[in-house]
């Protein structure tokens, strides 16, 4: 026993020092210092990790947690804590003090240095928060959309359709596909106007409001319609739900709901009816779901690349256009930007 106590001791000890030299090394140079000083404010004292391979794997893994982590008092446990290291693959911090961080299931979060000290990182996917919308036409033919909350409240909308046969059929397919509501998401259904007129729901039962698009035929609004309602994969990180819509005057309308429940927008003057629909598809295809920071764009009427980025909890920003001239060569570009 006290041979083994021995041994548990020396090893303790060798590993605070190869610690202690680490932390000099990184102290040495100013971003090195600075991921000390993040260190120190996430990760409590966890002598678990600090032992042999064990505190190698958590240095090689969390290179910006585990120096303070395993310079700290040894006289603390934390099972969860090592819990935690097994299931993390890498862990990057974010320009918004927030963590990237990749599971060894391949799983993807978003977490706080909150969420780190109370290691609620990589863990059971926890269950969704889910939220009840339900569709009905009251006599008059608008379509009546209640957004249901965690207390039973409810906040309501409409859309003045005109026609029992249209908005029957957009209950039936709101309700396929818009009902259980587990991410940001963006519904539309088609007015006596024709115009496409959309709102966001949040899974914590709030109804944001949204911009319309005039788009002037109903067979087309109808097609945008059903684009805007397509069913969503789950999220189990934060996420935006972008729309892209060809309106009344062939311009691509973009539309962002984030999970902070910010609305941005976006328009490219493309000019033409068919080239709007062909970008409107190829973007509704691999970004209409923003689950990390990702770019896109398309080609306006000069055979300019419009460009965009997005991300998950603030939506669309524009950036600097780029002057391609040929629009074979701009369109090809915008094809490889949006895969």
């Amino acid at each position: 026993m006290i041979g083994s106590e021995r041994v548990r001791l020396a090893n303790q000890g060798s590993a605070r020092k190869s610690i202690a030299t680490l932390i000099e090394k990184l102290q040495a140079t100013r971003a090195g210092a600075e991921r000390v000083a993040v260190a120190e404010k996430l990760v409590p004292a966890s002598p678990t990790l600090c032992h042999g391979t064990d505190a190698m794997r958590f240095l090689l893994a969390l290179p910006l947690v585990a120096v303070v982590a395993c310079s700290a008092s040894a006289e603390s446990t934390g099972e969860g804590s090592q819990d935690v290291v097994e299931s993390i693959r890498s862990m990057v911090q974010r320009p918004d003090g927030r963590f990237d961080v990749t599971c060894v299931d391949g799983r993807a979060e978003i977490v706080t240095a909150e969420q780190i000290r109370r290691n609620e990182v990589c863990g059971a996917p926890t269950t969704p928060v889910v939220t009840t919308v339900t569709y009905a036409c009251d006599s008059s033919a608008n379509l009546q959309v209640s957004v249901l909350a965690a207390d039973g409240g409810e906040t309501t909308t409409s859309v003045t359709i005109g026609s029992f046969s249209t908005c029957n059929n957009t209950v039936r397919s709101l309700g396929e596909t818009r009902r259980e509501i587990t991410r940001p998401t963006i519904a539309g259904a088609c007015d006596s106007s024709a115009n496409l007129q959309r709102f966001g729901i949040l899974p914590e039962g709030r109804l944001v409001t949204m911009p319309a698009t005039a788009i002037g035929s109903f067979s087309s609004c109808n097609s945008a319609a059903s684009a805007t309602n397509a069913r969503l994969a789950p999220a189990s990180v934060p996420a935006a739900n972008i729309d892209y819509t060809c309106d009344s005057s062939a311009n691509l309308q973009l539309v962002a709901l984030a999970s902070t429940g910010a609305v941005t927008t976006g328009t490219v003057a493309i000019g033409s009816f068919s080239t709007c629909s062909s970008s409107a598809r190829s973007l509704l295809a691999t970004r209409s779901d923003v689950q990390r920071t990702v770019a896109l764009g398309a080609c306006d009427s000069s055979a300019n690349l419009q460009r965009f980025s997005a991300t998950p909890t603030a939506g669309l920003k524009q950036l600097a256009a780029t002057a391609i001239g040929s629009f074979s060569t701009c369109t090809q570009q915008a094809n490889a930007l949006n895969r």
